[in-house]
């Protein structure tokens, strides 16, 4: 989740649209990517993970997950 505070953080250096973020990653990269969806968007989850989620879930506009878990 420090990824994506530090994106936040820095949205207006980096031109990022903080209200439009999509999650992405390759084999472990999209496992990570679906573990954090599901934080984002399941507050039970995120409480028995003991983690904040770094977004809200209407931040979360998609999952590109290539070679990943099946969710």
């Amino acid at each position: 989740m420090s990824a994506l505070d530090f994106l936040k953080s820095n949205a207006q250096l980096y031109h990022i649209n903080i209200s439009n973020f999509i999650l992405a990653g390759d084999s472990g990269g999209a496992h990570i990517s679906a573990q954090a969806a599901s934080i984002i968007v399941s507050p039970s989850y995120s409480e028995l993970m003991s983690i904040k989620p770094a977004l809200s879930p209407s931040q979360l506009s998609g999952l590109i997950l290539y070679y990943g878990p099946m969710i």
